[in-house]
């Protein structure tokens, strides 16, 4: 499945292995982990999900099923602070 993060009034930069998001429409600030970091930069260069799935394995050797409902769990919690849309299907 192909996601793409909200572009408008959206910024976000590293600082150290964490990442920061503010949202200037919600008037939001997050702080995401490590592992969400990783996962936030991966959704931002492919868009894909199954990458994700796949970074994530990669990055901390974790079983499949796993590593799907947290991708899951994530992409769900960025859903529900209106960061991600779904892409348009081509």
């Amino acid at each position: 499945m192909m996601m793409r993060l909200r572009t408008e009034d959206l910024v976000w930069q590293d600082l150290d292995d964490d990442l920061v998001i503010l949202d200037l429409r919600a008037s939001t600030y997050l702080r995401l982990n490590d592992t969400a970091a990783v996962l936030f930069r991966e959704l931002d260069r492919t868009g894909s999900t199954e990458a994700l799935v796949t970074k994530l394995r990669s990055e901390y050797e974790v079983a499949t099923e796993d590593a799907e409902r947290d991708v899951q769990s994530f992409l769900s919690r960025l859903s529900d602070y209106d960061l991600i849309a779904d892409a348009p299907q081509t």
